[in-house]
């Protein structure tokens, strides 16, 4: 314990430097939580299947989700975001949901310029549980007015010099009953086959009929807030930390969970960076 009448000047110099960099540490830290969810990353996969279509080797998409324009995600920072992954030069943008939170404006403000990649195959996308919340009716209309394709709980093939693949998408499990037969109907075993969830809890005990090659999935913001990255006190999945963020081996698939892009709550994120996933198909 200090003394009465201890100042900083009579305290010993090992002590008073030690508080010193405390105080620093401390500093940065708080700063660096409003500081890191305006520091866009690319988080690239490279991934490697028998059962891919040779005119799709090679073949890059760019997985989007989690923007929360709104609150804390301005349409400013949404151009940042759609220069940067149009300088990625996908073959194909997916969109993992959430486009909103708490958003006030014109959705068209939103979906046009994400429109505005132009990538060669188009953009799709599913709903997420905030854009339920805000209002679904008017998010899935401004996406299909700006070609931005709605795969809740329906498909999309794409072709290539006569290969195909095929993408599925189911609407958020929060709020909607997961249509899984209707969306696996006529997939052959055969087919490469993505499976696009909002929600990675989609894929927990889910026992497919049908092959599914590689999933995406966000809506954990990476929790947003960790322990350096090792651990996030909360992360809103029953899976928990299992599929908080990262690319997953599973027995049936392949699963990446992307930390996303926006924040909620509170505009922070700690060792849980943005970032645009990008994935390279290969065979």
């Amino acid at each position: 314990m200090i003394k009465k009448g201890l100042t900083l000047k009579k305290l010993p110099r090992k002590i008073l430097f030690s508080f010193i960099i405390l105080l620093i540490l401390l500093f940065c830290g708080i700063s660096w939580l409003f500081i890191e969810p305006k520091i866009l990353t690319v988080k690239k996969y490279t991934l490697k299947y028998n059962d891919l279509p040779s005119s799709f080797n090679g073949y890059k998409i760019a997985f989007i989700a989690d923007i929360h324009a709104g609150d804390f995600y301005s349409l400013e920072q949404l151009k940042k975001l759609i220069e940067k992954t149009k300088k990625l030069n996908p073959d194909l943008v997916i969109l993992g949901g959430d486009y909103v939170y708490n958003y006030q404006g014109n959705i068209d403000d939103i979906m046009k310029p994400l429109a505005g990649i132009n990538a060669p195959d188009g953009i799709i996308g599913v709903a997420g549980n905030h854009d339920h919340m805000d209002s679904i009716d008017p998010i899935t209309a401004s996406m299909r007015k700006n070609n931005i394709a709605v795969i809740n709980n329906s498909k999309k093939t794409i072709a290539k010099d006569g290969d195909i693949i095929s993408i599925l998408g189911v609407d958020d499990i929060w709020f909607v009953e997961p249509k899984t037969e209707k969306v696996l109907s006529n997939i052959k075993p055969e087919n490469f086959t993505i499976l696009v969830s909002h929600n990675p809890d989609f894929f927990i005990g889910n026992s497919f009929d049908k092959k599914i090659d590689l999933g995406l999935s966000g809506h954990t913001h990476g929790g947003q807030v960790t322990f350096f990255g090792l651990f996030a006190p909360y992360v809103p999945i029953e899976s928990s930390h299992k599929y908080r963020t990262g690319l997953f081996h599973e027995p049936e698939m392949d699963l990446i969970v992307s930390n996303g892009i926006g924040t909620v709550m509170l505009p922070i994120r700690f060792f849980a960076p943005p970032q645009i996933v990008l994935i390279e198909l290969n065979n």
